[in-house]
């Protein structure tokens, strides 16, 4: 392969799952929020023996159940007498998917909010390195006092272990200006690296 330019490395979007929903229930008794954890269901309505009672006259004692599920949250009518709307659709049963998904029970709606884990967000908040361990925190400070040096600096390690990400974060933590160029000597010809 020599002579060849080495690909750069493939920057993967984080995708961020919510650490619990939020359902927010508004009616006639005003704005109610509940919690929903990781694969926790419940039953909402308007009977004393329901998980989430809601007392508002167009909602049936047990109304419909909610699901955690892969990708949002499953709604289930329960043979309740004013169903369950999305839209103006009467429907059995929907998932709730994204942020601001709103189904609604009688005259009350019901609207997902997502809760994100927030050491999550913190672990990749800095130049993308993910983790909380002693070693990531180490290394997040040592690019930070290597960044500081005038001189170049050598990173080694085996493949996949993220030297082209923490070059950028020392290029970025630097403050230098230009463009982040990498460059995979082990990529070079050896006739190139010989030369003056």
């Amino acid at each position: 392969m020599q002579g060849e330019r080495p690909e750069p490395t493939e920057e993967l979007q984080l995708v961020e799952l919510p650490q619990a929903y939020r359902l927010v229930a508004r009616g006639a008794f005003g704005e109610r929020v509940r919690r929903l954890r990781c694969h926790e269901s419940l039953i909402l309505g308007s009977a004393s023996e329901v998980d989430w009672q809601l007392d508002d006259t167009t909602i049936s004692g047990p109304h419909c159940r909610v699901v955690w599920r892969a990708g949002g949250l499953d709604v289930c009518d329960l043979e309740s007498t004013n169903g369950l709307l999305v839209g103006s659709l009467r429907v059995t049963q929907a998932r709730l998917c994204g942020a601001g998904a709103v189904i609604m029970l009688g005259r009350v709606s019901l609207t997902l909010e997502r809760v994100l884990n927030r050491r999550a967000s913190q672990s990749a908040g800095r130049w993308g390195l993910m983790g909380e361990s002693a070693k990531m925190r180490r290394l997040r400070q040592e690019i930070s006092e290597f960044a500081r040096l005038s001189a170049p600096v050598l990173i080694t390690g085996e493949s996949g272990t993220g030297k082209d990400l923490v070059a950028r974060a020392l290029h970025e933590a630097s403050g230098r200006s230009g463009d982040y160029v990498a460059l995979n000597a082990a990529a070079l010809p050896e006739t190139m690296l010989d030369a003056p």
